[in-house]
């Protein structure tokens, strides 16, 4: 999934995605993998930010 983020100086912000007929707004917060995420998440993502209707994303 196509992606566009925000990187400000405190935070990371999801503000669009790529859907069937172009970019769709947004606008959620993302937050650091942590330990509560799985060995395979930890490993090869940094961030990860949950989007209505399509789940968790990780980037």
């Amino acid at each position: 999934m196509l992606i566009k983020v925000k990187v400000g100086e405190r935070y990371i912000k999801l503000i669009a995605t790529k859907g069937t007929y172009g970019w769709e707004s947004k606008d959620y917060y993302a937050k650091e993998v942590s330990i509560s995420d799985s060995e395979f998440v930890r490993q090869n993502f940094t961030y990860r930010v949950w989007v209505p209707g399509l789940g968790t994303i990780y980037f």
